[in-house]
């Protein structure tokens, strides 16, 4: 590829993958903004461009800072565990408008239907990214033939 080919390649690539991103952060999960609540998940989308050969890639992922990203894009379930205190001496919590101390909870675990945001962002946004990179392809090819 030309220089000036791949530095269009690139911004397209780099273009798409902001708005990809944006996309994610600004979709609703569980009826709020993913960017709503603690914004820890919305804080963890990050991109990456890179040159890999004659290629470039452009990445939308969630960084490993939040554990439970991958159960809310793909479900799954967790296991019976018990929940204990780390900075106090008891649980306190309501349950029935009753406050409750506790010193351990056994939690029987839990099922999480798929709410995926990456896939559903990327879905939303596959044709436009289609056209961009298309029209990089065009130009690239018409230069290519003179």
């Amino acid at each position: 590829l030309s220089s000036q080919v791949s530095a269009a390649v690139e911004a397209k690539v780099t273009a798409a993958t902001a708005e990809l991103q944006r996309h994610v952060i600004d979709d609703k999960l569980h009826g709020q903004m993913l960017s709503t609540r603690t914004g820890r998940l919305a804080s963890a989308v990050e991109r990456r461009i890179e040159a890999k050969g004659d290629s470039i890639v452009g990445e939308v992922f969630v960084n490993d800072s939040v554990r439970y990203a991958a159960i809310l894009e793909h479900g799954g379930s967790t296991s019976p565990h018990d929940i204990v205190p780390d900075k106090a001496m008891a649980l306190a919590f309501a349950v029935g408008g009753k406050h409750i101390f506790a010193r351990v909870v056994h939690h029987p675990g839990s099922r999480f239907p798929a709410r995926p945001y990456l896939a559903s962002a990327l879905s939303d946004e596959a044709d436009e990214i289609a056209v961009a990179l298309k029209s990089v392809a065009i130009a690239a090819a018409q230069e290519a033939i003179g």
